[in-house]
């Protein structure tokens, strides 16, 4: 088969007119064969591994690429996580500092009764149930220079977080449920006073743009004054944005409205030995004898009886004024004025600042006026108010500005 496919050949060669020739045997061309093909094959296997090689450093530049490029992105990741525990840790601290100074100073108040348990009343949580709450968030907010490094670290973190807030929800779900208790006792004070608690909370609203305020941004959503939570009805201020907080902070902006209303109002009686001659409302007029709208009440008694503020202010107005006679206006703040007529003789000035009690002039007939009386206004928000239903109020509001006092001191 060998001399079929390699026969012997013969190569001739002419030089200088010599002919030679060199015999090839089947034998020496399968070895040249051989090597030629051994060789070829080194070239094509050289060739493939060094393409093959190319291709797989490309693939491993590629890899080592997609690695570095997931590395980033992990470490971006760790770092929003890192970010977003931070963040929450801090809403939680302002809600925590939030909730410490509406439980107050004092530790031995009882701890909040379990939700549903019969027999209970409700009470402020104690303040040394949120120090271990407060512990924690002082950990994750810079106190300590630590901060989680892997993914199950942050896990369990946002873990311990989500329950601090569900407690924190809890405390304030029980203080807005006290909040609310003495907003409504201020609502029903108002309402035998014949004040209306919406009209007081626009009142106070307009009055609070016109002073100096400031304080710390605490972020939780879109906070609410009280003139606009005074227009919410009671559903939706349960749940402002779902968020116990947001409802709370309504509440306490409304309670703390209200209070600084009740810590000026005029409830005291102006005199203290007297006779009501003529009340407030629609009367025959003493001295034209036709009907006639009486804004005040008349207050009988004796000539140079004292006659007192009935709550703090200043004398807005203090002089002659027609048919009022001998004539001081106090303003109260808060939308409340009082003003005291027919008086014998002035013992303030205009502009000068008075105390609940002081006397402010003594009782006459000056003016349009019949005998020896008071002629004794209140008005909120110049609207008159019948002072007769403010003196039935009397004993509760000096209740609440005693415990307003005696919770500041």
């Amino acid at each position: 088969m060998r001399y079929r496919f390699f026969p012997e050949r013969q190569l001739y060669f002419r030089a200088n007119g010599v002919v030679r020739f060199v015999s090839i045997s089947p034998r020496v061309q399968i070895v040249g064969s051989a090597i030629a093909l051994a060789f070829i094959c080194w070239v094509g296997i050289t060739s493939f591994n060094f393409l093959a090689r190319d291709e797989m450093m490309a693939a491993k530049e590629r890899k080592i690429e997609d690695m570095a490029r997931a590395y980033e992105s992990l470490h971006a990741e760790m770092q929003r996580l890192q970010a977003d525990v931070k963040a929450t840790a801090e809403r939680l601290r302002a809600r925590q500092e939030y909730l410490r100074q509406l439980v107050g100073d004092d530790a031995d108040e009882p701890v909040l009764p379990e939700e549903n348990q019969p027999g209970t009343t409700e009470a402020k949580p104690d303040k040394a149930g949120l120090q271990p709450m407060a512990f924690f968030l002082d950990a994750l907010t810079g106190r300590n220079d630590a901060e989680p490094s892997s993914s199950q670290e942050i896990d369990l973190i946002e873990e311990e977080l989500a329950a601090l807030a569900v407690r924190q929800q809890a405390i304030a779900k029980r203080l807005l449920v006290l909040t609310r208790q003495e907003i409504a006792e201020f609502d029903q004070v108002l309402e035998a006073a014949g004040l209306s608690k919406h009209d007081v909370l626009v009142v106070a609203g307009e009055k609070a743009r016109d002073l100096g305020q400031g304080g710390p941004f605490m972020a939780w959503g879109e906070e609410l004054s009280a003139a606009e939570s005074a227009t919410l009805d009671e559903s939706e201020r349960t749940g402002i944005s779902g968020d116990p907080f947001m409802a709370l902070y309504a509440s306490q902006n409304e309670l703390i409205t209200l209070t600084g209303l009740f810590a000026n109002m005029p409830v005291t009686k102006p005199v203290e030995n007297y006779y009501i001659s003529s009340g407030y409302g629609r009367r025959l007029d003493p001295l034209s004898k036709r009907r006639a709208m009486h804004y005040g009440v008349d207050m009988a008694g004796w000539w140079n009886t004292p006659v007192m503020a009935s709550a703090d202010g200043v004398v807005s107005f203090a002089g002659r004024n027609g048919a009022y006679g001998n004539f001081v206006e106090v303003d109260h703040g808060n939308g409340f004025r009082t003003r005291y007529g027919h008086l014998k003789r002035i013992k303030v000035k205009k502009g000068q600042r008075v105390e609940r009690g002081q006397v402010v002039g003594l009782m006459g007939s000056t003016g349009r006026s019949t005998g020896p009386h008071l002629h004794y206004e209140v008005w909120f928000a110049d609207k008159p108010l019948n002072p007769l239903k403010i003196f039935k109020v009397t004993d509760d509001v000096l209740k609440i500005q005693q415990q307003h006092t005696l919770g500041s001191g």
